[in-house]
């Protein structure tokens, strides 16, 4: 078989697919968006690799057809239709390697080229960009344009040219998976990442697992996009933290703990002064995590109906009228993220309805404060908590929220509101409940059943033990009590 085949430049509108291409009737890999970053590229570069391509019978539509190079010519095509890519015409002039008429093997040439391609291993490609940044002077826009990737999918693969040779080299001699390596990353720092390598190096048999990477970072470090990071940075920034700084901005690494707790708590507590003065309570306090050992040990009261003014009652009528339109509106709401966009705001004005029309009395205000909690991804209230050693005051006897905020007389809401907020509130709370209990079966039983017990129920005969469970007990015609939970 003749190997030396003459190169000739072949104009592109003469040139199509070969019937003895082997993927001349799959279609596959010549889709727009499955040629876009070889198009890309061949825009930046020009063509690397001449076409391989055989006469076609007289009276085809083209004189030539390709053998092999297909996804290339498809490239090429889009060029000379792309306006923007001046320099690529449909009478442009293509390199091809012209198979002489002698060679009958047609088939054999077009697999062999397609089939016994070796792609790049993936942390060749991925050192290969960190190459073209020393050597070539590219920057990461130009390396995202010249092979139409995302600039972020360029920095993802430098920073994984960034991990430790002694951590590639493992990637290399196949004892470590690219999943593995990739998760070493999670730390800008070659020597961090070293010391993490030789510490899960031990007792793994020889083989680190991606997950066990993630686990060894999960909570030693704090990344600048995290929650968490984003909530202290600007305290941390302004106090002189140490951050080192990733590709990725938002993967840059916050590396004082002792700060990053330090910034929380300041952030927190001032999140949760501020959020007294609105309330205007008496005291405020933090937690830095969930901890209901510790709230479950307090009381809490709620806040009452108050008079409102003219212009309170309007506003409230306007906002009570939306939220019947956003229901409406939620029956025809076209995909999921338009349905959220309507409970958000939902909740939004639910919220502020309640803002106007209620408000702490005096006597629960000067006992009760409010809690700011880390849940982890974002800040908690927990309004109008009692201290323990506050539950007993004013002669009133009792441990749990329920109690203390018995302790003062409420008047009923509806004694505050107009006639039309009343039907329009009624109405807005029975829809609202049941499009919530609609999308859980297990909330709609368990509503259910809170409801026939509390129904039965006098009021000083049920508690909450937690946020999650009421117990309840009735005194029993013998000496024992029937009590149960739910």
């Amino acid at each position: 078989m003749n190997t030396n085949f003459e190169t000739q430049d072949i104009t592109l509108k003469d040139l199509s697919l070969h019937p003895d291409n082997v993927r001349a009737n799959s279609g596959a890999g010549y889709r727009a968006e499955q040629i876009a970053h070889l198009a890309a590229n061949i825009g930046e570069c020009g063509l690397l690799q001449p076409l391989l391509v055989a006469a076609l019978p007289k009276g085809s539509a083209t004189t030539w057809g390709v053998l092999a190079g297909g996804r290339r010519l498809a490239a090429l095509t889009a060029l000379s239709q792309d306006k923007s890519a001046k320099s690529f015409t449909k009478t442009m002039k293509v390199a091809c390697r012209i198979v002489p008429d002698n060679e009958t093997p047609a088939v054999t040439l077009s697999f062999s080229e397609n089939d016994l391609q070796l792609p790049m291993d993936a942390l060749d490609r991925y050192e290969a960009f960190a190459a073209m940044q020393t050597r070539d002077h590219a920057d990461v826009a130009t390396i995202a344009r010249t092979f139409a990737i995302t600039e972020r999918a360029v920095k993802e693969a430098l920073r994984l040219g960034n991990v430790h040779e002694d951590i590639r080299q493992a990637h290399r001699e196949g004892t470590l998976s690219l999943e593995a390596l990739k998760a070493f990353d999670a730390h800008p720092d070659p020597v961090v990442q070293l010391a993490a390598f030789a510490d899960l190096s031990e007792g793994s048999g020889g083989r680190i697992q991606p997950w066990s990477v993630n686990q060894y970072f999960q909570g030693r470090f704090v990344r600048v996009g995290e929650a968490l990071g984003q909530f202290v940075l600007e305290g941390y920034k302004a106090a002189g933290g140490s951050i080192t700084a990733d590709l990725i901005e938002e993967d840059s690494v916050l590396e004082d703990s002792a700060l990053i707790e330090t910034c929380l708590r300041k952030a927190l507590s001032d999140a949760a002064d501020a959020r007294r003065a609105k309330l205007d309570l008496n005291w405020s306090d933090i937690l830095v995590q969930r901890d209901y050992s510790v709230t479950s040990s307090y009381g809490r009261v709620y806040p009452s109906d108050c008079e409102l003014t003219p212009e309170q009652q309007e506003e409230t009528d306007k906002l009570a009228l939306r939220m019947e339109e956003i229901e409406i509106a939620f029956d025809t709401a076209e995909d999921f993220d338009a349905e959220m966009a309507l409970r958000d705001e939902y909740d939004a004005l639910s919220e502020k309805i309640g803002e106007i029309t209620t408000k702490y009395s005096a006597e629960d205000a000067s006992l009760s404060g409010v809690i700011a909690v880390w849940t982890g991804r974002e800040i908690e209230y927990l309004d109008g908590m009692v201290r323990p050693e506050n539950m007993h005051e004013n002669g009133k006897d009792g441990d749990t929220a329920d109690t203390a905020a018995s302790a003062y007389p409420r008047v009923a809401a509806q004694d505050k509101w107009s006639d039309k907020l009343k039907s329009d509130m009624a109405h807005v709370r029975t829809r609202s409940v049941a499009l919530a209990l609609a999308q859980s079966p297990e909330l709609a039983r368990d509503y259910g059943d809170f409801t026939m017990i509390r129904s039965v129920m006098s009021e000083n005969s049920y508690r909450f033990i937690d946020e999650n469970t009421l117990r309840v007990e009735t005194g029993s015609r013998g000496p024992d009590l029937v009590s149960g939970s739910l």
